[in-house]
Formats: C-alpha cells, sequence, structure tokens
C-alpha cells in the first residue's frame, strides 16, 4: 500500500492532490474523508470531536462538560470523555485505511492524548451557563415537553436548552380525585392553590408573591408541600432552612444560601419556632424577579434573574414588619385549620406518592398553568386578602397600645421617657417585641402624622411627643401634660 505519510513530498500542493485522490480511490464515506483532513495533532483531534459530536456537547463557563442525553442537558464529563475515545478511534480506523503513519501515532486513547483533547475541545463547544434553562413556558418530562399555556406534549428538543426533568411522564388523562380530595378537606377551596402551583411550574415571576401556608400540626401542610415538591428533580425543586427568609439572617451579607438556587422554580422552607419574622429586605429580593447577588463559599460572586416561587409552612401565623407595605403585598397566606393529630389516615402521604398519583398532581399542577396564562395573573380571593390584613393589625403593637394608653389630642404632649416606659411596659404585659429607637418614633409618625417628636416640649426642657397624650392606666405609672 502507498504510504502517505505527511512530509512525504517536496511539494506539499502535489502531496495533498495525490493524498486526496487516494483517499477517493479508497472510497471512503464523507464522514471518514472529514476525519481524516483534520490536523494530525490533539488540536485536529479536537476538532474532530467538534465536528462529530459538537451538537450535543457543551463546555460551560461553570467548568462543566454538558451533554444532550436525549431528553436534556446532563452533566457528565464521563460521557463526552467517551465520546473523544470513540472519534479517536474512528480517526485510527480511517488513518490505518489510508496508511497515514503520523495521524496514527497521533489517535492513541491513551490518557495523557484523551486529557489534552478534552482540554482543547473545550474553545470549540464552549457556551455560556446562562444559556440552558431559558424556556419559561414549558415544562421538560421524561416523555417530552409540556407547553404549560396549552397543555399540548412536544418532543424533546435540545434547542430549548432544558437541563432537567421532571420525576414523571405527563398523562393528560392522570387521575388526580384523591389529591384534589384531600385539598377540599385540608382547606375548603382549592381554586387559588391549582392556579399557584401551575404559576410554580413556569419560569414567570411577574406575580412578586409568596404562598404563606399555616395550621396546626397534622393539618396537610406537609402532605401538601412533601407532594409537589416530589414532582421535580433537585434542584428545580428546593427545601431550604427558615434561617434563609427570618429577620435574624441579616449577617449572610454574601448571600451563600442563595447561590443554590440558581437554577430552581420550587422553594419550600418550613418552620415552628412562634416570633419567627419574616425578613422583609429577602424576601423582596427573592420575589421581585431582578437579578440576584449570590456566591457559593470561596468562588466570586455571580449574578442570575431568579425563576423560582417560594412557599413558607408554619405553625403560626405569619410574623413580618407592619410597617413594610412591599412585603405585605407579596404575601399569600393560606390556613390549613383542622388537625388530624391522632386520627390522620397514615398512608395518605404514601399513596399520594406512588407514581401514578404524581401523575394526577402534575396534570392538576399544569391545569392550573394553563388558568394562570388565560386569567393573565393569579385571582387571590377577597377572603384571603382581608385576613392578611387582619393579621397585619394584630401585630400592630402602636395602634394597639395608642387605643390601650393614649389619646391622640391636638393640645396634648408626653416626655418621651415616659412614651417609651408605657409601650415598653404594655408589649411586655403583652407578650410582643417592642420596636426600638427611630423605628419606634417613626412608627407613630406612620399612623399618626400630626404628632411630632421635638426636642423640647412647648413650655419645657424636655424631648417629647407633641399631639399625643399618655392616660392612666393599670399597666403603667406615666405622666401626661
Amino acid at each position: 500500500m502507498k504510504n502517505f505519510a505527511y512530509g512525504s513530498s517536496d511539494n506539499t500542493s502535489d502531496f495533498a492532490n495525490n493524498k486526496l485522490r487516494y483517499i477517493r480511490d479508497l472510497e471512503l464515506n464523507e464522514q471518514q474523508i472529514k476525519l481524516l483532513e483534520f490536523e494530525p495533532d490533539n488540536d485536529g483531534n479536537a476538532r474532530a470531536v467538534a465536528f462529530l459530536y459538537g451538537d450535543f456537547i457543551r463546555y460551560t463557563d461553570q467548568q462543566s462538560w454538558i451533554i444532550w442525553n436525549g431528553k436534556y442537558w446532563e452533566t457528565n464529563r464521563h460521557a463526552v470523555k467517551h465520546l473523544v475515545i470513540d472519534t479517536l478511534r474512528k480517526r485510527k480506523t480511517v488513518a490505518a485505511l489510508a496508511n497515514d503513519d503520523r495521524l496514527l501515532k497521533k489517535c492513541s486513547a491513551d490518557a495523557s492524548n484523551i486529557n489534552a483533547v478534552m482540554s482543547l475541545l473545550e474553545s470549540y463547544v464552549a457556551t455560556e451557563i446562562t444559556e440552558f434553562d431559558k424556556e419559561i413556558d414549558f415544562l421538560p418530562v421524561p416523555n417530552g415537553l409540556i407547553n404549560l399555556q396549552t397543555g399540548e406534549l412536544l418532543p424533546h428538543n435540545p434547542d430549548k436548552g432544558f437541563t432537567f426533568v421532571a420525576n414523571v411522564e405527563y398523562d393528560p388523562n392522570a387521575d388526580y380525585r384523591e389529591w384534589e380530595q384531600f385539598l377540599l378537606s385540608s382547606v375548603g377551596g382549592v381554586k387559588i392553590l391549582k392556579m399557584w402551583c401551575g404559576y410554580m411550574l413556569t419560569g414567570h415571576t411577574r406575580e412578586e408573591k409568596m404562598l404563606y401556608i399555616y395550621g396546626p400540626t397534622r393539618s396537610g401542610k406537609g402532605t401538601f408541600t412533601e407532594t409537589l415538591h416530589s414532582l421535580l428533580p433537585d434542584p428545580i425543586a428546593q427545601e431550604k432552612s427558615i434561617n434563609t427568609f427570618v429577620a435574624k439572617n441579616d449577617e449572610n451579607t454574601n448571600n451563600f444560601d442563595l447561590a443554590s438556587l440558581k437554577p430552581a422554580l420550587m422553594v419550600f422552607a418550613s418552620e415552628s419556632a412562634r416570633y419567627q419574622s419574616l425578613n422583609a429586605a429577602k424576601v423582596k429580593v427573592m420575589t421581585g424577579g431582578n437579578q440576584l447577588v449570590a456566591a457559593y463559599k470561596g468562588k466570586d460572586e455571580f449574578r442570575f434573574k431568579p425563576k423560582f416561587k417560594i412557599c413558607l409552612t408554619s405553625n403560626f401565623e405569619v410574623d413580618a414588619d407592619v410597617d413594610d407595605d412591599a412585603i405585605w403585598g407579596r404575601l399569600i397566606a393560606v390556613e390549613f385549620p383542622n388537625s388530624h393529630l391522632d386520627k390522620e389516615d397514615i398512608s395518605l402521604k404514601e399513596r399520594l406518592r406512588t407514581y401514578e398519583a404524581k401523575q394526577g398532581v402534575l396534570r392538576w399542577a399544569v391545569e392550573g398553568a394553563i388558568e394562570w396564562y388565560k386569567q393573565g395573573r393569579l385571582i387571590v380571593p377577597e377572603c384571603l386578602k382581608k385576613n392578611v390584613q387582619e393579621r397585619r393589625k394584630e401585630l400592630d403593637t402602636i395602634s394597639q397600645w395608642i387605643e390601650d394608653c393614649a389619646i391622640i389630642d391636638g393640645e396634648g404632649q408626653a416626655a418621651s421617657g415616659d412614651v417609651i416606659r408605657s409601650y415598653g411596659h404594655w408589649c411586655e404585659e403583652n407578650a410582643v417585641e417592642p420596636k426600638k429607637g427611630k423605628h419606634f418614633s417613626q412608627a407613630i409618625k406612620k399612623r399618626y402624622p400630626q404628632v411630632e417628636l421635638r426636642p423640647k416640649m412647648p413650655g419645657t426642657q424636655t424631648r417629647g411627643y407633641v399631639g399625643l397624650r399618655l392616660v392612666s392606666t393599670n399597666r403603667s405609672s406615666t405622666n401626661s401634660f
């Protein structure tokens, strides 16, 4: 067999033409011919991998290899390594057919060769991680893509960029009667929950809402959230510590706890301690739809636009700053009022975790998504809005203290020390956390603009409130002016 090793001719052009004629005489297919055309070095090998498999592999700026597995883009360095080995073997086969000794020497599938090819391949299939999971109106499932606007099931498509599929196949005829009966017995109406769960499946965040579920032990809260969580894999559905959302977590300025939420659609958290106040600033940021800044410990900060929706559960009604209008406007609070302690259906959770039951719940949620798109927004019942406002009033310690211990009186005035003592005694007797410092004076001003805190009250050298008069009560000992 004639040897066409590189450099065997002084006339490169003649050599190339002779080699092409020789390859054609071998009757190789187009793929084999192309594999011979790449340079006989590791860069040529990397280009050959990109030629054969470039549509199905990606290297991300997060230093990870991702491969299309027929349903979704999967992080799998091992699979990419196998494709490199396969390419080297294919090149070695055609090199032997073409008697190309130089190429034969460069196609060895040893570790150093494989690693060198993978390193060079990175630049040929590089993409940013933000290019994945951008579609917000579809949900990937094992048997296709659900168009959440219509419920139509479409074929899988690598161009959609999904890096996950749901845990169950979509069956538009699946039975969800037991699931719906569970919700009816737990909360009565289910329409808002159905729309909310459908909204959670989407990548939209325009509602800027958070679901807060509360009620006594064994009232169905956990069954509800755990069943929803089981529909999607981690990290698309995540359970987070309640500390991510409560006020005492202010010291986490690097947002380490938010970094893992980048791919999430559903975020769940639960708490059982009374008086855990929601961190208003954190909730506003996480539900606002704007880009978040986060970091993994020891890593650089990065930005991402969240797609997740938050569902908190508690044994107690919501606790938040009554003076923060934004957080109260974001809350959808749903009570699970009926405790089934010592009489619960102990097999219900198990039944709802069967594959068929989860298919029913997925169908139910998809129907909720279709309704959400149709309505254009969540339709929150007036009774739930009223309950939130009533709860806000219950937490308004300033207004309640004024009602019990003071009178708004244009002619009245009270020394600030007396006011603080009166308010502090009232909070102590009512077992509530008092507002302190400037937050106290700002809260009074917000509710009663006519009340002024002055460095010196009229006719005195004493700092105090003008427009407010303390009244004598059994709760406190104060002076009025």
